[in-house]
């Protein structure tokens, strides 16, 4: 996914080229998305989302948008 998110945002790639990386970056969202939403749902699960959202937050409101930045798991 590192790949496809680093050749959709190569300056030297095409519009062509760089749509059919994002059209790739959706199709896997969705699909990671349907299967999630046949999973089993878990206790720390809601504290995990919870740290998800204030992380996103908070990157927002310290205008952060680099990768360097997104949300790890603890």
């Amino acid at each position: 996914m590192d790949r496809i998110a680093w050749a959709e945002s190569d300056p030297r790639m095409d519009g062509y080229a760089t749509w059919r990386c994002k059209k790739d970056l959706y199709e896997l969202y969705w699909y990671i998305e349907d299967k999630l939403a046949k999973c089993s749902t878990y206790e720390p699960e809601t504290r995990l989302l919870e740290q998800r959202r204030e992380h996103l937050i908070i990157n927002k409101l310290e205008g952060n948008t680099s990768e360097n930045q997104r949300h790890r798991r603890r």
